[in-house]
């Protein structure tokens, strides 16, 4: 009797176990189901978060004057060069310092120049205010004239312009866009290119022989002697030779599209004062800040 019932308890205790061992079989089977029906139904917008999170983060254009300037980075290396996305939409417009020459490399200033790139068709910025800075000190970029000998305002470029900076002064005080007539401008470091419409014949040809041949021998941007080798009662070649010089030139020319070139002329000494060398002549870190003080661009040389 004692041993039937000792069995029959531990037979009580297994079916307990095994009770127990099917219940917890059931929740974790339930978990399972659960668990699967979560993954399919929300999987996919758990992945689409974990991708904004983890996709990278673009520094936003800074605004210079409430003009569009390229995007700034404190590294080495040329900024605001992003490509275009697939969207189709424009790289942003780009200042870019692209090359250093210090003084005594070609002569006795030293040269910065900047590149523009980018940016949609007209855009333009405004670079008046913006610093050069060196180990040395800066220098602030000042006003010039889009036209040489009109007023002058802030510059503004736009893609496709250069900008050339020279240390030194400029006899001309002022700073400006070349176009095709200012090589009549004579003096000026570095000299003006040379490179003026020439003459045409077919608007010669009713002048005396020895005015023509005297316009013959001038050479491109070059101005007439105060008293020209012609015959003093052919006053319509002496009208002509009168207008032989940078304000003719200009009259004639300047609604010409190619009238404008691509290159501004900067000079940051003004006119009489002793410049002021803030380039290295080996090495150096060369940085452009706008006039809110952000970096545009950096060069090391």
């Amino acid at each position: 009797m004692w041993i039937n019932l000792a069995i029959w308890q531990k037979a009580l205790q297994w079916n307990r176990i095994n009770s127990m061992q099917r219940f917890v079989a059931l929740i974790l089977l339930a978990l399972v189901v659960v668990g699967a029906f979560l993954v399919y139904r929300y999987a996919p917008n758990i992945l689409s978060l974990t991708d904004k999170v983890l996709a990278p983060i673009t520094p936003s254009p800074v605004k210079s004057n409430g003009v569009s300037a390229p995007a700034v980075s404190p590294l080495y290396g040329n900024v605001g060069k992003e490509l275009s996305s697939s969207s189709g939409s424009v790289q942003p417009l780009a200042v870019e310092i692209s090359q250093i020459t210090p003084k005594g490399s070609y002569g006795q200033y030293s040269q910065i120049n900047l590149r523009v790139s980018g940016g949609a068709s007209g855009e333009k910025v405004n670079i008046t205010g913006w610093r050069v800075k060196t180990d040395k000190d800066y220098w602030v970029i000042p006003r010039g004239s889009e036209l040489y000998g009109s007023e002058t305002s802030d510059v503004f470029v736009k893609s496709g312009d250069t900008v050339n900076i020279y240390s030194h002064s400029n006899r001309l005080s002022v700073n400006y866009r070349v176009n095709k007539c200012i090589g009549y401008i004579k003096g000026v470091t570095p000299e003006n290119y040379s490179s003026c419409p020439y003459v045409n014949k077919e608007e010669t040809i009713n002048f005396s022989g020895l005015c023509q041949n005297y316009i013959n021998s001038l050479g491109s941007c070059q101005m007439p002697d105060a008293n020209p080798p012609v015959p003093a009662n052919d006053s319509a070649c002496l009208a002509f030779l009168s207008k032989l010089n940078y304000t003719g030139c200009v009259s004639r020319y300047r609604k010409d599209s190619d009238f404008y070139t691509n290159e501004w002329r900067i000079w940051l000494t003004p006119y009489g004062s002793q410049p002021s060398e803030i380039l290295d002549p080996y090495h150096g870190v060369v940085q452009l800040l706008d006039r809110n003080g952000k970096l545009v661009d950096q060069y090391s040389y």
